[in-house]
């Protein structure tokens, strides 16, 4: 099973930016399977830097929206795709992948913040 299921009520009513948060969530799910399947380090660090460079390219995607539409909340929401940039970049894959209660915290934390973010920022600037 997932660990993060895409659901109807996760959609913002913009195909592109729902395909974008599904693309996210997928590789959020396979990271974690690879993790708790013991993958290679390799694989794992690959599918580590697809997450980081696919949330680069989605956050530039939602901010272009927001540019071109005048969103008067671009600056805010900037700066919390940069905030989470900044904490995934400062996870080190190494202690994930030996650290089960570490493993489990950056996990809820990911779920936790793409969720909350979709539902309660996203929702408000894209439907």
């Amino acid at each position: 099973m997932p660990f993060i299921l895409w659901r109807s009520s996760l959609s913002v009513g913009n195909d592109l930016i729902d395909s974008q948060h599904q693309k996210l969530i997928e590789i959020i799910n396979q990271l974690f399977d690879g993790i708790n399947k013991k993958d290679t380090q390799f694989k794992m660090e690959e599918i580590f830097k697809e997450l980081l460079a696919y949330t680069k390219y989605h956050f530039n995607a939602e901010e272009e929206i927001m540019m071109r539409t005048g969103n008067p909340h671009l600056l805010s929401h900037k700066k919390a795709h940069q905030d989470l940039i900044t904490k995934v970049n400062a996870l080190k894959l190494n202690s994930i992948i030996g650290d089960e209660k570490l493993k489990m915290e950056v996990f809820k934390f990911l779920k936790n913040w793409l969720t909350e973010h979709i539902m309660n920022v996203d929702k408000n600037t894209f439907s």
